[in-house]
């Protein structure tokens, strides 16, 4: 069942993350699920080095089909973006989502790009400081986790530089309040 088309990448906070079923009306019907294909990372993966594959959603499996079963369960943000483009186009798209609710867009971003504007040196050193603190007094792994899957470069180096070398049409893009002060 393979198909050639356009790959967007659809990434970014909680709103990304919303999935279909989530949504309403929830879809009864799904319109070019035979042209469209999803992929679904295991959501908030952070590495604190860039990783070189992608870690997939276990309960989701590799690239299915938009049907219900597993259109539901993706963000409904990139399925009508999907949908849409496949209309318009008349390509098959597959579409991946890398999702981590309340992240900055620092998380995304690679550290070689981070540490070339000063500005950004506050931000880095106490998000380190946090985690240091959180590795040192943390009551349990979750708060560990917590704290790194925030920290500067951990999701690009996770979820966005398995990816590099993957020949991406474009990005969708769902960057909300995290990083409005």
């Amino acid at each position: 069942d393979v198909v050639v088309g356009d790959v967007w990448v659809c990434s970014g906070q909680s709103n990304m993350g919303w999935a279909l079923k989530q949504s309403r009306p929830v879809p009864e019907t799904f319109p070019r699920a035979d042209r469209i294909r999803l992929l679904k990372a295991l959501p908030g993966f952070a590495a604190d080095t860039p990783r070189s594959e992608l870690a997939i959603d276990p309960a989701f499996g590799s690239w299915q089909r938009a049907t219900g079963t597993h259109a539901l369960e993706f963000s409904a943000v990139a399925y009508h973006f999907g949908r849409s483009l496949s209309e318009q186009q008349a390509v098959p798209i597959g579409l991946i989502q890398i999702t981590r609710g309340a992240t900055g867009i620092q998380c995304w971003a690679p550290s070689y790009v981070l540490v070339q504007h000063p500005a950004h040196a506050k931000i880095v050193e106490r998000f380190r400081t946090e985690l240091a603190w959180a590795k040192n007094h943390g009551t349990s792994p979750r708060v560990v986790e917590e704290y790194a899957s925030k920290q500067p470069s951990y999701l690009y180096n996770g979820m966005m530089h398995p990816l590099t070398r993957f020949p991406i049409k474009g990005m969708v893009w769902y960057q909300a309040e995290n990083n409005a002060m």
